[in-house]
């Protein structure tokens, strides 16, 4: 939170606006004239609490970590770092060979992004048992007919094996010709993607990682996403595709709170219904590679016509994932080239 402290009288710490001191007290005057934001001290510095509030609750920023090893915002770094990556299809493809064939089957994960003259929603999920797997794929599923209709090639790599993904697909009831299947998390490992609390320390656990994470440790961001689900947000709504994950109970209740916001305990009762789903199936979700249990994911937007990558995103823990409508924004957005008559 360091990037929030200010001192009086040289600007806001977190716009760069300058301050004025009405009624004694410190106000970001940049934002006061358009949203007429309330003021907050932050360890005794002076913050704009408008913007403090977005940052906390938006995800549609990239983290600092996005530029590590590989930059998940240079279209060349990212190709050339998977280039030599393979994953399994895990779809419908896969009927028509025979069983040897199956085992076998991969195909480079760089020709599956460098598609000529269209976008590509690239969607690296953690392990095909995770929560964020899970709710991630939920959030999808409403959007994948207006990803088609935009000619949007749509990719989910997760981490564990074809049997694994398909189990994923038949209890979420997403595509499985979308999803491949990355046994040994070889295209994280190539995009330097956060391996989780302690990263690759042999002597410890996969599982007091993950608990540990599960509680905050290690993982930024998941007790406030964990607490949104109980608080709810007036900020966003998710009607669309809550209805359709909750089975255990009628999702029509949370309808006497109101509409088209994110209501109170909604997204907590979803993810409570994944947990449902995932526990008693964990070893046969979760990868042969328990240490590859609390290895985080990625978001990326790419435009092979204009090779430039529109959006990325690199998960830091546990539910801490992109903001999905940004990032379906973008990739369904009309080209630069397009519109140029090019």
């Amino acid at each position: 939170m360091a990037a929030f402290v200010s001192v009086v009288g040289r600007g806001c710490g977190v716009c760069g606006g300058a301050l004025d001191t009405p009624s004694g007290v410190s106000v970001c005057r940049e934002r006061l004239w358009v949203k007429r934001p309330r003021v907050a001290v932050v360890a005794g510095a002076n913050a704009c609490r408008s913007r403090l509030m977005r940052a906390q609750q938006r995800d549609d920023a990239e983290p600092a970590s996005l530029k590590t090893k590989v930059n998940l915002l240079d279209y060349t770094q990212v190709l050339d770092a998977l280039k030599d990556v393979q994953v399994k299809p895990c779809g419908a493809a896969l009927d028509d060979q025979d069983e040897a064939s199956k085992l076998d089957w991969s195909i480079s994960l760089a020709s599956l992004l460098n598609t000529a003259g269209r976008r590509t929603y690239l969607c690296m999920f953690t392990h095909f048992g995770d929560l964020t797997t899970f709710e991630y794929a939920q959030r999808l599923l409403p959007e994948l007919q207006v990803l088609e209709d935009k000619n949007v090639n749509l990719v989910c790599v997760g981490i564990g094996s074809p049997e694994n993904a398909r189990l994923f697909a038949q209890i979420t009831g997403f595509p499985i010709e979308y999803v491949y299947a990355d046994e040994t998390a070889a295209a994280y490992e190539a995009l330097d993607l956060y391996k989780g609390f302690l990263g690759e320390r042999a002597q410890v656990h996969p599982y007091v990682k993950l608990f540990a994470m599960l509680a905050g440790i290690g993982s930024p961001g998941t007790l406030r996403r964990v607490l949104g689900g109980y608080i709810g947000s007036r900020d966003r709504s998710i009607e669309k595709w809550s209805k359709g994950a909750i089975k255990f109970l009628d999702a029509n209740m949370f309808d006497v709170l109101g509409s088209q916001y994110q209501r109170p305990f909604e997204l907590a009762t979803v993810r409570l219904q994944n947990m449902i789903d995932i526990i008693p199936r964990w070893f046969e979700l979760s990868p042969e590679k328990q240490e590859l249990i609390v290895r985080q994911g990625a978001t990326l937007v790419l435009d092979a016509a204009e090779e430039r990558v529109l959006y990325a995103y690199r998960d830091t823990g546990i539910l801490v994932y992109a903001d999905v409508d940004h990032a379906l924004s973008l990739a369904c957005q009309p080209a630069r080239l397009a519109e140029a008559g090019m």
